[in-house]
């Protein structure tokens, strides 16, 4: 993967975990996250779910629980095509592949992104 399409999966991850693009209190643009473990304000370049297992563990575990959600809403149909689509996520996961994995989580989240905007 080159840098640009790093970057771009990153923020793709982060808006998908409800990331939000503002300005902080010193004119610096980035990413507010709510998460206990880093920063709250995070520059793109800043962003680790490319690199770090803690960041990309819970973006996973986040997908994990929008395919549980399809399956309780009776969603069938849905709850199928969300466990094909994470099986090659957890397939990277055990072969211990950030990469891999980072490019699968974002191909996901593009995938649900669509369902929900054509709902």
């Amino acid at each position: 993967m080159t840098q640009e399409e790093i970057i771009s999966g990153n923020k793709t991850i982060c808006e998908f975990m409800g990331g939000i693009w503002m300005q902080d209190d010193y004119g610096d643009w980035g990413y507010e996250i709510d998460n206990p473990h880093w920063n709250k304000m995070q520059s793109i370049e800043s962003l680790q779910y490319h690199s770090s297992w803690d960041w990309l563990i819970e973006v996973i575990e986040k997908i994990k629980g929008v395919f549980r959600r399809y399956k309780l809403d009776g969603e069938w149909m849905m709850a199928k095509e969300a466990n094909s689509r994470l099986t090659p996520i957890m397939n990277e996961l055990q072969n211990l592949n950030i990469i891999n994995t980072h490019y699968c989580v974002v191909k996901f989240i593009e995938w649900y992104n669509q369902q929900t905007l054509n709902k």
